[in-house]
């Protein structure tokens, strides 16, 4: 979560999108000129420049502001003439694509399996992450407290993770900030190594349960499973 009061605008971090890597691309304007350093773990920042919010090992148990803040607490802690004033934006990724991503990232608790899954048939893959899918106690990188409030959404714009550079930029140009590619750095990655396109893991329970979960993204944005 990151507010900057010189630029006015709030970003609202989502999960599994390239999120961490848009909020250290623009936590140089949350803070005192010069001061800036690039952490992948950080901790809860507040000054009269803007706000950090802490993410990873940084937090701590007493922070007001946090990765992955719902948007009607980030409103009730900066008020509701901030809020509505600046421009709020966030990432959002096609959910067929993003569950397979959070399926490998979740791997990463279970190295000797993952490790297990790279190397196996891919039929054993989508086997272990429709199961993945399916299961009761499966909890969704659903985004939708991130980015609406009593569920309409309150985005000023989405940067859409497929087209994450061309919507980056046209964000730089309506807060008047030059558009720096090389400055845009990849965290949390790696995980899978696969070569396999992330349609071929679905059948039509699978595709049916992200249907379920994901309804407002799949209508808003039209993602397709292909």
């Amino acid at each position: 979560m990151l507010c900057s009061h010189s630029k006015r605008f709030l970003y609202f971090k989502t999960k599994k999108t390239a999120g961490t890597s848009v909020e250290i691309y623009f936590e140089p304007h949350c803070l005192p000129p010069g001061s800036w350093r690039p952490e992948h773990a950080r901790t809860e920042t507040v000054s009269a420049h803007g706000i950090i919010g802490s993410r990873m090992g940084g937090r701590s148990g007493t922070d007001i502001w946090f990765n992955h803040m719902p948007a009607v607490l980030v409103r009730e802690h900066i008020g509701h003439d901030i809020f509505n004033a600046y421009y709020k934006f966030c990432v959002i990724r096609n959910p067929y694509d993003k569950m397979v991503s959070r399926f490998w990232w979740n791997l990463r608790h279970s190295e000797d399996e993952r490790r297990a899954l790279l190397a196996a048939p891919f039929a054993a893959v989508t086997a272990r992450f429709r199961k993945f899918l399916l299961l009761g106690t499966q909890r969704f990188a659903d985004d939708r407290d991130v980015y609406s409030i009593d569920g309409k959404p309150v985005m000023d714009r989405f940067i859409r993770y497929e087209c994450l550079h061309e919507d980056l930029q046209a964000v730089c140009t309506h807060l008047g900030l030059p558009y720096a590619p090389e400055r845009l750095g990849t965290y949390k990655s790696g995980f899978n190594t696969r070569a396999e396109h992330f349609s071929e893991y679905y059948d039509l329970p699978s595709r049916q349960r992200i249907e379920s979960e994901f309804d407002w993204e799949i209508e808003r944005f039209g993602y397709r499973p292909e």
